[in-house]
């Protein structure tokens, strides 16, 4: 029986393997046989764990996320700020995977992933801001495709803006809603 080392392991290696051959080539030209040549893995071990190339993206973000919210686990409530420095902190750790996950047009997992992840945020934060919104349901994808959207538009640009740029960036936003309300009132 393999152990669950063992099972990372081999699912690193074909993770690994296919970063590495998509900076050389496409996404959509990389076999499985090529893949799993690249990993040094049977065709029956890559479908053991996935049932095609998509899926390796899914565990990537999947396992990047858990990472990222390990910080959080045991966290009575988080700061919005402090969530949003670490998110960018993060990403940009992670630059080259995004670069390579943009390149193949599958971008849309790591929304998918926002989606998921920031509700746990909108449920744990301690932002007065967010607490008196935390019932509404359109919440937290609001905030997923905004950070999303800014992260992807961050990318683009070549994340020349420091995380802690982009962090006063996003928190200036609510601040300026809310003086244009006060204002047209």
């Amino acid at each position: 029986m393999k152990t669950q080392k063992t099972i990372n392991h081999t699912k690193n290696l074909i993770s690994f393997a296919l970063v590495q051959l998509m900076w050389k080539k496409d996404y959509e030209n990389i076999t499985i046989k090529e893949l799993c040549e690249k990993a040094g893995v049977s065709r029956m071990s890559f479908y053991r764990y996935y049932d095609n190339k998509e899926d390796i993206f899914i565990d990537f973000c999947d396992e990047r996320f858990e990472e990222f919210y390990e910080t959080y686990l045991n966290t009575t409530s988080i700061r919005f700020e402090d969530f949003i420095l670490n998110l960018f902190t993060f990403f940009k750790k992670y630059n080259r995977h995004l670069i390579i996950l943009r390149r193949a047009g599958k971008q849309q997992i790591l929304l998918a992933q926002f989606n998921n992840y920031f509700k746990y945020l909108v449920s744990k934060s301690n932002s007065t801001v967010i607490l008196m919104q935390s019932k509404n349901p359109v919440l937290g994808p609001l905030l997923a495709g905004g950070i999303y959207n800014v992260l992807m538009d961050w990318l683009d640009d070549g994340m020349e803006k420091t995380p802690e740029e982009m962090t006063k960036l996003i928190l200036s936003v609510p601040y300026m809603i809310y003086e244009e309300i006060i204002r047209t009132n």
